[in-house]
């Protein structure tokens, strides 16, 4: 019987070290869970944090389209604006050189029209700080001999 005791003790206590060997093995594998929980945590947090900034890219994508868009038809309108101004320019350019010729023309025949009854006296002497109509009236009445009175219209 004591054989049997001293087998059932060396078995006991292999039972023992096996329980202790497992009880190791389940606080090892905790730990691991653990981790493996608190990893799962992380990458959860990290995923919502990659889908936040999908969404953020794809609408930064949106207004970037958006923009180039917007850049490519304020292009055209300022294409067809500076086209519009340089035809503005040489219309205008044209309407000035009919209108400044047009302008000579009608100064001219005004300049014409009011020198039309005016008298060109020339070959008369000038003398400084003389009186013109008096000079003018003496030439007309001594050198013309006409007797005649002048009547100024200017004075």
């Amino acid at each position: 019987m004591m054989e049997s005791n001293a087998g059932n003790q060396n078995m006991e206590e292999d039972i023992v070290e096996l329980l202790t060997r497992i009880d190791h093995r389940l606080s090892v594998i905790e730990g691991r869970t653990d981790k493996i929980e608190s990893i799962d945590r992380k990458l959860g947090e990290l995923t919502s944090k990659v889908t936040s900034i999908e969404k953020e890219v794809d609408n930064l994508k949106k207004r970037t389209n958006t923009l180039e868009k917007d850049a490519v038809e304020f292009k055209k309108e300022l294409t067809e604006a500076k086209r519009d101004i340089n035809e503005l320019k040489c219309a205008s350019n044209a309407v000035n050189k009919v209108n400044v010729s047009d302008l000579r023309e009608k100064i001219l025949d005004l300049q014409c029209r009011s020198m039309q009854n005016n008298l060109v006296f020339s070959g008369i002497a000038e003398k400084p700080e003389e009186d013109t109509k008096i000079v003018i009236q003496n030439f007309i009445s001594n050198e013309l001999s006409i007797k005649k009175d002048i009547v100024w219209k200017y004075p």
